[in-house]
């Protein structure tokens, strides 16, 4: 009996001791003077501490595995569309599905940047058109002059970034 005593007071000592009380939502700081009183103090900022390659930073343009050229001239010629990716790291810039003036047709855009250098085999690019036939939207495999014929707008276009950046 006395056991069960000690049994029953221990285990109330420990259920009393557990709280149901949810802990309290802080509120992060919301303008540059709160963060900066938030951190101070820190001994380790805002980033933390990082090892390994988490802490080298890429970003410079340099380190991108992709021509900066290119890049910018896709996304200079690209702005006409949506653009749902943007990976600057994979050199993938995809469009969303867009009607230019005819509401029977629509063009969705895949752009590969593959190469450092500034090449014209370094840019893949992928036009994808649809025609709407009976209220149903149908591939439209016959557009690969219009494909070359963007392909060869971005590179002139990241051939006169190239040389606007050597003056």
């Amino acid at each position: 009996m006395k056991k069960q005593n000690v049994f029953l007071l221990l285990n109330l000592i420990f259920l009393g001791a557990c709280s149901f009380d949810a802990p309290t939502k802080q509120n992060s700081p919301q303008d540059q003077d709160e963060k900066r009183k938030f951190n101070f103090g820190s001994l380790v900022g805002e980033e933390g501490i990082q090892f390994g390659s988490a802490a080298k930073k890429n970003t410079n343009p340099n380190n991108l595995h992709i021509n900066i050229f290119l890049w910018r001239a896709t996304l200079d010629t690209l702005t006409f569309a949506p653009i749902v990716v943007s990976d600057n790291v994979g050199g993938i810039i995809t469009t969303e599905w867009y009607s230019p003036s005819n509401k029977t047709e629509r063009f969705k855009i895949n752009a590969r940047i593959t190469t450092k250098d500034l090449r014209a085999d370094g840019l893949s690019i992928k036009l994808f058109k649809q025609v709407l036939q009976n209220g149903v939207w149908r591939d439209d495999n016959k557009n690969t002059e219009q494909q070359d014929d963007l392909e060869l707008i971005i590179l002139k276009h990241a051939r006169e970034l190239y040389i606007q950046n050597k003056k």
